[in-house]
């Protein structure tokens, strides 16, 4: 798991945390706080994310995918291997990435709707 956020993932990650202030009616003036929440965000986005691909893999792949990340594989090793186990990886990645902030924004709380 990487401590640093993809500068395409931080956008996603900001407005997670946006919609479910406004939600709520509250603003985080403290810059600092805000940091550490936006990489609290990324760090459950991670775990969630492999969790994601695990579940999508044959369970006799899941066990071998974890033990490669436990064992700090490169990217490229985890991307082959997920490509040869999972169908779609396109799809369950963009599904992902909507059910990730379900669990902090439901549909009917993001602001304007």
């Amino acid at each position: 798991m990487s401590e640093d956020i993809l500068p395409e993932l931080r956008p996603y990650l900001e407005d997670i945390l946006d919609e479910a202030l406004a939600h709520r009616g509250m603003t985080m003036c403290n810059v600092h706080r805000r940091e550490r929440i936006i990489h609290w965000l990324h760090r459950q986005f991670e775990h969630f994310m492999v969790y994601r691909l695990l579940m999508a893999m044959p369970a006799s792949a899941r066990r071998r995918f974890a033990y490669l990340i436990e064992q700090n594989a490169s990217d490229e090793i985890l991307k082959v291997f997920a490509r040869r186990h999972i169908r779609d990886i396109p799809a369950l990645v963009q599904q992902t990435f909507v059910d990730f902030r379900l669990r902090f924004v439901k549909p009917g709380q993001m602001p304007g709707l």
